[in-house]
């Protein structure tokens, strides 16, 4: 199966960019049931994933190198941290566009906006995982995950606006002293921010991440990124309400190309006390440039609880 997404690219009219919002009628809401009144976007049954129509993009060198620029201008982000001394028995392997395998950390840590994925992820008749395509509006390019899992960590990961870079099957650790079974491991994504810190992460079921085998990984890959300087984080999962609530925002990702026009009026009418109803008036347009200031964080909303009229939302001017 697979899951096709926006990258926000519409070339209809003004009216076709706009969906029918949960607080367009009274008393519609987004729940943990994932239904909306007045117009909840059409849903895969398989993991109620937005099926969208799109133009697929891929990571190409020109695209890697033009986001990377621009996260180099707009916020100082430098590529990762110098790594320190590296223990013997552990080897990383990244691929890049020049290089492929083995990493000599003595030159320093590679350039994390020309790392490559070290393996495709892919499923047969009997997986109990589907790998995705997904779209990300950080990088601009497609980056392939495994579950619909890693989908929903990457959607969160996208709307951070502290997050510069993603990739997913970053690297693949090596432990030369331990046990057959467990002697490599590929990461599933891995992030950068703002300030260049690196960070590789796990996704588990809450199930298994507690079993002793997956714990025991999780330390070794965490002592692993410390020795060079990265972060190690692992992912269970969100909420029903908020990946309900994620699923919605993520239609609106594209920057309406009348924000410009509704921005300044939305933000200042969003003071202590302002509700969500408050702002969805006004017509299609509003309404969508509303959505997409949530999704980008200039909105701030509780995504924890079911969206509603009465729902607080403040401005996030930083």
């Amino acid at each position: 199966m697979e899951y096709r997404s926006d990258d926000g690219k519409r070339s209809a009219s003004r009216a076709s960019n706009v969906r029918q919002s949960p607080c367009c009628s009274p008393g519609a809401v987004i729940g943990s049931e994932g239904r909306t009144g007045g117009g909840a976007p059409k849903l895969n049954a398989a993991e109620a994933h937005p099926v969208q129509r799109v133009r697929l993009l891929w990571p190409t060198p020109e695209a890697r190198m033009k986001a990377r620029e621009s996260s180099l201008t707009d916020s100082n982000c430098s590529p990762a941290k110098m790594a320190g001394a590296v223990s013997d028995d552990v080897r990383w392997h990244f691929k890049t566009g020049c290089h492929e395998g083995a990493w000599d950390w003595s030159v320093g840590a590679p350039d994390v906006y020309t790392l490559e994925a070290v393996r495709r992820p892919s499923s047969g008749a009997t997986s109990r995982h589907i790998p995705v395509r997904a779209y990300s509006a950080t990088t601009k390019t497609i980056i392939r995950v495994e579950s619909g899992l890693e989908h929903d960590l990457l959607r969160d990961l996208d709307r951070d606006r502290q997050v510069r870079w993603i990739v997913g099957q970053p690297c693949k650790i090596e432990w030369s002293q331990a046990p057959r079974s467990g002697r490599w491991h590929i990461p599933d994504l891995l992030t950068c921010d703002a300030e260049g810190t690196v960070t590789l992460w796990n996704v588990k079921s809450p199930e298994k991440a507690k079993s002793e085998e997956f714990e025991g990984l999780t330390e070794a890959t965490r002592a692993a990124c410390t020795e060079v300087g990265w972060g190690h984080k692992v992912f269970t999962g969100l909420g029903p309400v908020e990946r309900h609530n994620l699923l919605w925002l993520q239609g609106y990702r594209a920057r309406p190309e009348w924000t410009s026009s509704w921005e300044p009026l939305i933000l200042s009418g969003a003071e202590p006390g302002c509700q969500l109803g408050d702002l969805l008036r006004g017509g299609h347009e509003r309404t969508a440039v509303v959505w997409h200031l949530i999704w980008s964080g200039r909105l701030e909303v509780a995504l924890s609880v079911r969206l509603h009229p009465e729902t607080e939302v403040h401005a996030c001017l930083d």
